[in-house]
């Protein structure tokens, strides 16, 4: 395992920049050089800073933003569930029976229907593999199993109030069973989306062609390829050289890039709020974080500097829940007003350590945030240092604890705070920074099986309140993505789980179909 990278004071950037322009000029070189042959055949690309292919060990096999594959539910604009592969259901037994109709007609990318049966396995197959549901979230399901050819039927030991959130997207992805080997691992990706998989080039190219038997409408492109680009200036001057056709993920385009895709010339600029929410970690395992006073300490600080306004205020909107402000039926504002601040915590033996994903600093100002904090901290007796590791050594450091404070994003996949709840908060939480209050445990177990909806909202008030006083946790901002394509595109946009719309793009060009 490779040791983290370890900056220390402003001095550590001066080198991007170089690095940056050095990566640009190689990526475009490179597209440069096939497209000739690419420009009129090559369908939609769209540039993204992350890999979508996850492989066969993963529940999805590619990230949802592929429309290969589909699930029972999706959230609306609201984060409420609405139908898809599932176009009603209904619950019985007071919340612990739920009968989900699927919608006939459906068929997988090999043309062979899609049944209630193929759905209870791929929902098995998710629930027996704990890396494929990190969070338990069918912990009290007993069985599912299907009534008829389009009839699911889920029993649950407790009753679930959100249940049909819970089974939206990444927690119900429908693939065939005869694709799937005998571990779960996915063989090849046979599922029912509007686009099947061609061909992968792993750190490279995810390339997709439409799908002749869809069940929905017909996309306007037969091709669409997702293209891999790390760097975020590489990103952009692709899009300004027209080697993608646009630039569409969350945190894809950086704030600092704004004033250039703006004055460059066809590229029209867009921004989209979307149910991410960006966190700062408290280690509350070890001194000086493990102190409520500490923590408060430094976010009011923060507050009163404006450090997230003045390094991420063109895609910041103030966080004033835990979890996305979208969901409005949990729109509680309860942390509008940031902590007072007393005096500064006493500086430990050690430095501060401050910790960011590898992954993340090309996607959203992370690294400046982290370096204003860390002068912030400097300034009231508290050296830190900012070391940035890449993934595995990141996660393992969360879970040792070894680090001080944390950045990282997270999305309200379900709509329901029970999701970010049950991953961050609760004293059995995976990702559970080392706090414990037995009134929010409480708390969380009973809105969990609540089906009352106004003894759960204050219920889930509660935890809130809790959340606010001692702070384990911190929503920096939540977050209004930005993305952009250039003149080949008339019509293109991207939703709240910044899936770009692939149903609804259109090219510039309306007399044939790339």
């Amino acid at each position: 395992m490779k040791r983290p990278l370890t900056i220390r004071g402003r001095e550590g950037r001066s080198l991007l920049p170089v690095l940056c322009l050095l990566l640009a000029l190689l990526a475009c070189a490179a597209c440069g050089q096939d497209r000739g042959a690419a420009s009129g055949d090559r369908g939609l690309v769209i540039g993204i800073g992350r890999d979508l292919y996850y492989g066969p060990d993963d529940r999805t096999y590619l990230h949802g933003s592929t429309h290969t594959w589909e699930a029972l539910t999706y959230l609306d604009g609201d984060l409420r569930p609405r139908p898809w592969l599932a176009q009603s259901w209904r619950s019985s037994d007071h919340g612990r029976v739920w009968d989900f109709f699927l919608r006939p007609g459906v068929r997988f990318h090999d043309g062979t229907p899609f049944t209630a049966a193929d759905a209870a396995f791929c929902i098995d197959r998710v629930r027996k593999n704990p890396k494929y549901d990190p969070v338990d979230s069918y912990r009290d399901l007993i069985q599912v199993e299907a009534l008829g050819p389009l009839h699911l039927r889920f029993t649950l030991k407790e009753p679930c109030p959100f249940f049909p959130g819970l089974v939206a997207q990444y927690n119900s992805p429908m693939v065939k069973p005869s694709a799937v080997d005998q571990a779960g691992r996915i063989t090849r990706l046979v599922a029912t989306g509007p686009y099947r998989l061609k061909e992968v080039l792993p750190g490279y190219e995810v390339r997709l062609e439409a799908s002749p038997g869809y069940w929905g409408p017909k996309p306007a492109f037969r091709r669409v390829t997702f293209r891999l680009l790390m760097d975020a200036q590489t990103r952009v001057m692709a899009l300004i050289a027209g080697d993608v056709d646009a630039v569409a993920d969350v945190g894809a385009i950086l704030p600092e890039q704004v004033p250039d895709l703006n004055h460059a010339a066809g590229i029209i600029l867009k921004s989209r709020e979307v149910a991410t929410t960006h966190y700062l970690t408290f280690n509350c395992r070890r001194a000086p974080f493990d102190e409520v006073a500490a923590r408060r300490w430094l976010l009011a600080t923060m507050a009163r500097q404006n450090l997230v306004q003045r390094m991420a205020g063109r895609i910041a909107i103030p966080a004033h829940n835990t979890y996305s402000r979208l969901a409005k039926d949990y729109d509680f504002g309860l942390l509008r007003t940031p902590p007072e601040a007393g005096p500064p915590p006493a500086p430990p033996e050690r430095p501060l350590v401050i910790l960011l994903h590898g992954g993340t600093v090309q996607r959203w100002p992370y690294l400046d945030l982290a370096q204003a904090m860390q002068q912030m901290l400097a300034q009231a007796g508290l050296p830190a240092e900012i070391q940035v590791a890449e993934a595995g050594a990141y996660y393992q450091a969360l879970k040792k604890g070894d680090y001080d404070l944390a950045m990282n994003p997270n999305t309200l996949m379900t709509g329901d705070p029970d999701f970010f709840y049950s991953y961050y908060l609760a004293s059995d939480a995976p990702a559970n920074p080392g706090w414990h209050n037995p009134e929010a445990d409480r708390l969380i177990a009973a809105a969990r099986r609540e089906m009352d909806p106004t003894r759960r909202l204050l219920m889930l008030q509660g935890v809130e309140a809790i959340v606010n006083r001692e702070a384990p946790i911190w929503p920096l901002f939540h977050e209004r993505a930005l993305y952009a394509h250039g003149p080949r595109l008339a019509e293109f946009s991207m939703d709240y789980f910044f899936r770009p719309a692939l149903l609804s793009a259109r090219p510039a060009s309306a007399s044939k179909t790339p």
